[in-house]
């Protein structure tokens, strides 16, 4: 069963709709095993709330999306990685000009499990090519 790290531009399409939800779902159903930084529990539930925010979702509405995401954490379908072990190397990534610190996360979990990073952020893909040889975009993927 192959292992792939998701970042929350795809898991948010696991609780929200958005362009390329279909994709990022058929990761639920597949033979895949999913893991990312344990960044990704706020960032998803981050992106649920500037829904909320700016009046694309309903307060029920976005809280079903929250209660959706928990469960899926619980399920432990995504294997969370503490960042504690990713500070270090996510910060040497980060020190170069052209990476954020949150999106390094991503890039040194996928080193370190050595696997492919999956992601949605068209930005990302495009930078992380240079540190990261496994990056898939989702749209390439489905």
């Amino acid at each position: 069963m192959e292992l792939v790290l998701v970042d929350a531009s795809v898991a948010a399409k696991w609780v929200l709709t958005e362009p390329e939800t279909g994709a990022a779902l058929e990761l639920l159903r597949g033979t895949i095993r999913c893991a990312a930084p344990s960044i990704v529990k706020l960032e998803v539930a981050g992106a649920v709330v500037r829904r909320l925010r700016t009046g694309l979702l309903t307060p029920a509405d976005a809280r079903a999306a929250c209660d959706d995401w928990r469960d899926l954490i619980e399920d432990a379908f995504v294997r969370l990685i503490p960042i504690e072990e990713l500070y270090e190397p996510a910060l040497e990534l980060a020190l170069s000009p052209s990476h954020g610190l949150a999106d390094c996360l991503y890039l040194a979990a996928a080193r370190k499990l050595d696997c492919p990073l999956l992601t949605a952020d068209r930005a990302l893909y495009e930078r992380a090519q240079a540190v990261h040889e496994r990056v898939t975009l989702l749209a390439k993927a489905a």
